[in-house]
């Protein structure tokens, strides 16, 4: 008997569907990656009409899986080895950028003509922003991520993304022509991106360094990043972080919708938002990251400073269903079916068991690590 009962499928394409019109409101996001002193320093920022969002601590040893199955009864299951810190925008388990505890982090930009592989004898992950939780719960490095097209298919994304391991190995993942083309070491001369194909922002930049105010705005963000990646030079990690936010507020013309810094090196998420421009961060080496507790949640908008370690709460069934409720109204896909959908959706997704898994290895001690 399939579990993946009606209700969660058609919910699960309903955020699907608001996910992917998401990105047709979206102004203009930009990310890179700063090599500090041999660890990554990536920034990102979100310059979208959609303003509210939530961050999640998410716990490692919990299984998951996805919503729909090429085969009855076989959808794709995976427990998440590692925890992981990310800022959402349609929700829990929505991941749109974030870090976990071995310094992997990731971000989406919306690129239009983005087009998914066809089914093949791969299992299949729902949406983008499920298959970013999945990279963030189970790959380390580069190399993992590399791995990981040969083991699931993204069934529907309209964005691609830029990635970073903890030593500041980087690349581009796209969806292209049905197929996932990635770009990393000498294919990626610049850890950079914006809303168009990286090949095509390569050779715009190269051709018109020094002249980027004269190109369209995603090639003139992509050009104002790689100038700044390639002159960075290594510094305190303070000061480097402090050089993200400067180039994010750059490309940015001001505007600072939601600008994170992901410092791998002490494995914090600094940011900021429109709504409250004070810096603060979350540390993911002070927080208990075993799945016997519940995940972590907060308002990225809560006008608070600093640590904001004491200041997350529970994940919230209420908060989680608003939000999402709220966001599936603001892109325009809601019905008199929708609020049914929803709850059967994140019954679901909040309903993920615990299973405890070794801690990871290789990492500075964690004083909630099993």
């Amino acid at each position: 008997m399939n579990r993946f009962f009606p209700a969660v499928l058609a919910c699960s394409l309903l955020v699907v569907v608001g996910w992917c019109l998401g990105p047709s409101l979206c102004q203009g996001c930009s990310s890179f990656v700063f090599e500090n002193n041999g660890y990554a320093v990536f920034g990102t920022n979100y310059d979208n009409t959609i303003r509210p969002g939530l961050l999640f601590v998410n716990k490692r040893g919990v299984a998951k899986h996805s919503f729909t199955a090429d085969l009855p009864d076989e959808p794709f299951r995976w427990k998440a080895r590692y925890a992981s810190v990310t800022f959402n925008v349609g929700g829990y388990q929505h991941a749109w950028a974030g870090m976990n505890e071995r310094g992997l982090v990731l971000s989406t930009m919306a690129l239009y003509g983005t087009e998914p592989p066809a089914p093949d004898e791969r299992p299949s992950l729902d949406w983008g922003p499920l298959w970013m939780q999945y990279i963030l719960d189970t790959c380390s490095t580069i190399e993992d991520v590399i791995a990981a097209d040969s083991l699931v298919r993204i069934v529907h994304s309209v964005d691609h993304y830029l990635v970073a391991d903890r030593s500041g190995n980087a690349a581009v993942v796209e969806l292209l022509d049905g197929e996932m083309v990635i770009h990393t070491g000498d294919d990626l001369p610049v850890k950079a991106l914006t809303n168009s194909r990286y090949q095509t922002v390569i050779n715009t930049w190269s051709a018109y360094s020094g002249s980027c105010h004269l190109l369209p705005d995603s090639e003139r963000r992509f050009c104002q990043v790689a100038d700044r990646v390639t002159e960075f030079q290594s510094t305190t990690s303070e000061a480097a972080r402090s050089a993200a936010f400067d180039t994010l507020d750059l490309v940015g013309g001001g505007s600072r919708p939601w600008n994170i810094v992901f410092d791998t090196e002490h494995l914090r998420a600094y940011f900021r938002t429109d709504e409250h421009p004070s810096i603060r961060y979350v540390d993911l080496q002070q927080l208990d990251l075993r799945c016997r507790n519940p995940a972590l949640m907060l308002d990225i908008h809560e006008p608070l400073t600093g640590d904001l370690g004491n200041h997350l709460f529970d994940l919230s069934y209420e908060l989680c269903y608003d939000h999402t409720l709220q966001y599936l109204i603001t892109v325009g896909d809601y019905d008199d079916d929708t609020p049914e959908l929803l709850h059967s959706w994140i019954d679901a997704i909040t309903g993920f068991p615990c299973y405890s898994v070794r801690r990871p290895t290789g990492r500075r001690s964690n004083p909630g690590g099993p």
